[in-house]
């Protein structure tokens, strides 16, 4: 995954910098957000985000780019995008 703010960080890292971002304020409201995207050029470029919001503060957020083989089939392509985005979380 990458960050704006920690630069390239493994999924590991990243999970420890959202616990710590959150424990840092506890008695504020937080919301994450898991959601991927994608658009066809000679491949298909997907990004994957996972934003943290502060309510009210501001926040963080991490992502990263895949690219395919085009996905022409709209089913195909949102199917694709939803596994990406669930498969972000499984943990072995």
């Amino acid at each position: 995954m990458r960050s704006i703010t920690y630069g390239e960080v493994s999924f590991e890292r990243m999970c420890q910098i959202i616990s710590n971002y959150i424990s840092n304020d506890k008695g504020q409201e937080y919301k994450i957000s898991v959601g991927t995207d994608s658009q066809n050029f000679d491949l298909t470029k997907t990004v994957i985000v996972v934003a943290v919001w502060n309510v009210g503060k501001g926040g963080i957020f991490f992502y990263d780019i895949k690219r395919v083989r085009k996905i022409t089939n709209l089913r195909q392509k949102i199917f694709y995008e939803t596994s990406q985005s669930i498969e972000k979380w499984q943990v072995n």
